[in-house]
């Protein structure tokens, strides 16, 4: 069975810049969740 020439398994560039967006969102929420928690009481997240 020939293969088609456009795989559809491959991501666009589109789906790329957005699985970029994506990690660097979790990338960044780390560091911003570790200052908040020290600065406040988890409880706080939680009621927001």
């Amino acid at each position: 069975m020939p293969m088609p020439e456009t795989d559809s398994r491959l991501l666009s560039t589109r789906d790329l810049w957005l699985l970029a967006l994506l990690t660097l969102t979790w990338g960044f929420n780390w560091p911003i969740m570790k200052i908040g928690v020290s600065e406040l009481e988890p409880m706080t997240f939680r009621a927001s």
